[in-house]
């Protein structure tokens, strides 16, 4: 079983687009980044992420990688904190953030383990992450832990063969996804109230 170290030393050594891009400057980086979430990896999923809509919020991304999201939302006036388990991505985000000439907080942390209080944020996103941690229920627990009432949780997961498939997670529904995937949601130790708060932002 993979460890949260081995995860770790992984991303360290393999940042994403190191291999796409190599390297070079900030600038460059940034430019080939967002021409790729824009034109293909993110391209159906510019309104589900609801940039505008965050201004003024509290905004905690959790695995910010090379910082896209980040970088994308600190432009549209959120209050923006950034977590990755790796020095690489924190390094590679706060150039995203210089590069673009906005602000943000970013630290290295782990997603199973959040160093926030209760109800930090009124917003969580993750972007196909958390299912590289090792207790994904954990990293989902924790995201759920610092949502305020009230607040959004954007995720996405993916699986092989599927890049940020949508389910109908919806608990009370009768539709054949969420027949599938209830027990799996049980399993992560949320009650039916707070797998309702995760499956309506999934």
């Amino acid at each position: 079983m993979k460890s949260v170290d081995s995860v770790k030393a992984y991303w360290e050594q393999n940042p994403l687009l190191a291999f796409e891009v190599g390297a070079v400057g900030a600038d460059e980086r940034w430019q080939y980044l967002d021409r790729i979430k824009r034109t293909d990896v993110e391209a159906f999923a510019i309104n589900y992420w609801g940039f505008e809509s965050a201004r003024g919020k509290t905004l905690l991304d959790i695995g910010c990688g090379p910082g896209w999201l980040t970088v994308m939302y600190a432009r549209n006036g959120a209050v923006v904190t950034a977590v990755d388990l790796t020095e690489q991505a924190v390094e590679l985000t706060s150039k995203a953030l210089s590069a673009n000439g906005v602000d943000a907080s970013v630290q290295v942390a782990s997603a199973e383990s959040l160093p926030f209080p209760d109800q930090s944020f009124d917003v969580v996103v993750s972007s196909g992450v958390l299912h590289h941690t090792p207790d994904v229920g954990s990293a989902i627990r924790e995201a759920y832990r610092v949502t305020r009432e009230g607040g959004d949780g954007l995720i996405t997961l993916y699986r092989l063969g599927i890049l940020h498939h949508r389910y109908d997670l919806s608990v009370g529904t009768n539709s054949d996804a969420h027949n599938r995937y209830t027990t799996s949601w049980s399993q992560l130790g949320l009650n039916e109230s707070q797998r309702r708060g995760v499956c309506a932002a999934i």
